[in-house]
């Protein structure tokens, strides 16, 4: 599937740039269903933009696991030497824990919701 909204990252390296970018080496793979083995669909450096991507990005390690939020790529021609380069940002994305689920700061279950009409015999008006 390659670089996308939603895909599933491995992180190499992480290095800051500035305050609102850091650097990230990621690859992306998929499961070849013929042989079981992995392919490699993108390797390559992204910048992780916006102070609070950037600071989250920063304490990323080797071999983390991220899910991709949104994601954009711009290209740049340089027509004196006929190429082309690719610049790969991501604005968001949410660590993943070793069993492929979401890393979540909320609580695992939500609070119960009581059944029933609310006692309003308590209330000033």
């Amino acid at each position: 599937m390659g670089f996308r909204s939603g895909a599933y990252a491995k992180v190499w390296s992480s290095e800051s740039i500035s305050d609102v970018n850091t650097k990230c080496s990621i690859s992306i793979s998929r499961k070849d269903k013929r042989t079981g083995e992995y392919v490699e669909d993108f390797h390559g450096f992204v910048s992780f933009a916006g102070s609070a991507t950037a600071n989250k990005a920063l304490r990323l390690k080797k071999g983390d696991r991220i899910k991709l939020g949104d994601v954009d790529v711009k290209t740049k021609q340089n027509k004196d030497k006929g190429v082309t380069y690719y610049n790969f940002f991501c604005f968001s994305f949410a660590p993943v824990e070793s069993g492929g689920a979401q890393a979540s700061s909320s609580p695992a279950s939500p609070a119960p919701v009581e059944d029933g009409d609310p006692d309003d015999g308590h209330l000033p008006f």
